[in-house]
Formats: C-alpha cells, sequence, structure tokens
C-alpha cells in the first residue's frame, strides 16, 4: 500500500461522503442493490438445478464477478490518470455504502407517528421491514424503525467502509454486492433455504466483525451523547434474534437506549425496558450518526494508515 493510495483513497472518501451527505442516494435503478436484484430475478432460473447449495454457492461467485471484473477492469484502466482514477473511485465507493439515507427512509415513518397517524405509519414503514405492519402498535412501530436503523449501521456503511480501508474499491464493492444479493436470496423460505445458503453463510461471515464494531460503536456514541443507561448485558439482548450480526446491533441499541424491542412472533430484546416512542426513533437516528462518524474517526481512516506503515 503506497503513500498515493493513502492520500487519493483520503480523497475518495470524503468525496463520496461529500456527495452522499449534499446529493443523497442516486435514483432507484442506478444503485447496485437494484441491479442486484434484478440481474438475480432474471439468472438464477439457469443456476437452480441439481444441488441447490452447490448451484447457489456458483450463482454467489457469477453474481459478484459479473459486477466487479467490469469495475475491476475500468479502474486498471484509467488508474495512469489519477484525477480521472479519484472521480470514478469517488462514484464506486459513493455506490457502495448509504450513510443519508437512512434518515431519509425513516423521516416519513417519525412524521406519521408525531401526526398520531398509525395507518400512515404502518405504510411507510412496509418501506423499511419485511414483518407485517398491518397491526402493529405505535411502540412496535418505533422498535421496527430502531432495529431498521441499526441494520443500516452495519449493512449499509460500516461494512463496505471497513473492506475499503483493509482491500480498497474492490472490497467495499463486492461487499455492498453481497450484501445486496443476501437480501435477495438469503431467506430461510422454501424457495431459498437452499438456493441461498452460501449466500447467508457467507453474508454472516463478512459482516461478522463489522457487526461487532458496530454494536461497540452503538454503546460507545450512547455514552458520549449521555443516552446510555443501565440495563441488561447486550450478549444476552444480542443472542435473542436469528442473526448472529444484527442481533448485536439491535441488542446494543436496546440496552443502551433501555429500550423493549421487539418483532412480534420472533424476539423481544430488552423486555425489562421502556417501550420505544418516536422520540426514541429519533435518538436512535443520533446514535447513528455520531457512530458513522465515530468509525470513520477511529477505524477506517487509522486502519489505512496502520496497513500503509506496515507495507513499509
Amino acid at each position: 500500500m503506497s503513500t498515493l493510495w493513502i492520500v487519493t483513497g483520503i480523497e475518495m472518501l470524503i468525496g463520496a461522503l461529500a456527495i452522499d451527505i449534499l446529493f443523497g442516494e442516486p435514483r432507484a435503478y442506478l444503485q447496485p442493490s437494484m441491479f442486484v436484484r434484478g440481474v438475480s430475478n432474471y439468472f438464477d432460473r439457469y443456476f437452480r438445478k441439481g444441488n441447490l447449495v452447490f448451484a447457489g454457492f456458483a450463482f454467489l461467485l457469477f453474481i459478484v464477478v459479473l459486477y466487479s471484473l467490469p469495475v475491476w477492469v475500468v479502474l486498471h484502466f484509467v488508474s495512469p490518470i489519477m484525477v480521472v482514477y479519484v472521480i470514478i473511485g469517488i462514484i464506486v465507493l459513493k455506490s457502495a455504502f448509504s450513510f443519508t439515507s437512512v434518515r431519509e427512509h425513516v423521516k416519513p415513518v417519525i412524521e406519521a407517528l408525531e401526526k398520531g397517524s398509525l395507518m400512515e405509519a404502518r405504510v411507510y414503514l412496509t418501506r423499511l421491514v419485511r414483518r407485517d405492519t398491518e397491526h402493529l402498535t405505535e411502540a412496535q412501530i418505533a422498535s421496527a424503525a430502531i432495529e431498521s436503523i441499526s441494520k443500516g449501521l452495519i449493512y449499509g456503511f460500516v461494512s463496505p467502509l471497513l473492506y475499503f480501508s483493509v482491500f480498497g474499491l474492490l472490497g467495499a464493492f463486492v461487499a455492498k454486492i453481497l450484501n445486496s444479493l443476501d437480501a435477495v436470496i438469503g431467506h430461510r423460505d422454501s424457495r431459498n433455504f437452499e438456493f441461498g445458503r452460501a449466500t447467508a453463510v457467507i453474508h454472516t461471515i463478512v459482516n461478522y466483525i463489522p457487526a461487532r464494531i458496530s454494536a461497540f460503536l452503538i454503546m460507545f456514541s450512547s455514552e458520549l451523547m449521555n443516552y446510555k443507561v443501565k440495563s441488561i448485558p447486550l450478549s444476552r439482548a444480542a443472542a435473542m434474534p436469528e442473526s448472529i450480526n444484527t442481533g448485536w446491533t439491535m441488542g446494543a441499541m436496546a440496552t443502551s437506549l433501555n429500550l423493549r424491542l421487539e418483532k412480534v412472533g420472533y424476539y423481544i430484546l430488552n423486555p425489562n425496558g421502556f417501550s420505544p416512542t418516536v422520540a426514541d426513533v429519533k435518538r436512535a437516528l443520533n446514535v447513528y450518526y455520531i457512530s458513522a462518524y465515530s468509525f470513520l474517526i477511529i477505524f477506517v481512516v487509522p486502519i489505512m494508515i496502520i496497513l500503509y506503515l506496515i507495507s513499509l
């Protein structure tokens, strides 16, 4: 890792963050996650044959190569022209993470709850979660929104940027592809239980460290903002959901803010905590942003510098 990469890497990071903060997410049809969903839905029919577990692994490799190879070719081709390389790098990096979109997705739910319109809040919530929202109470809606914020920290921000700091642009891009593909086929339903198993397992492994970093950041940020209160141990809350990764960030939110987070029929995190309100959703957003900024300062930039020093 050269000095030049440290400089260009930080330039790309600053540029990508600036685009996100100033302009937000691009149109849905320009987002890699939508491309992955569309291409996956088209090509998976050709892979769902024979041993579905092996076929699913082959499909995962196919999707990763299909998207990563063109990016690698373009970056390699423009690398001699540094200005163009940095501009392309900013675009690639921005496509790999989401930052301010969390607020944009949660904001309509907050506004609906503040108006007292549970029906409207339930409709907006369907954009954030897959669960049935038709009969959710205000506390359950707030809980789902807070859980969504905590997941967004892992998959939308920490995971891609952690791999960017270690492996560069392709690391961030592959992490984004994997997270997007897991959202398509990494489910425990009859259609995807075997076919999506490889994707789900690799997704879990890849996000194992980012999830625990995210949990630390949530607790650290809650302490900084004087939100943190005494509650049940994080490890107990983290073990309740099926996912060994999202359980950590949801558990960190639940225990740090002393909230009862519930997915009806599946789990209750911190059952003796307070029922969440719209004010708690706002607090969770504050924690999200402080966590994200802290991650850049504590992890991303130092990792890039340390790897450079090791390579000397």
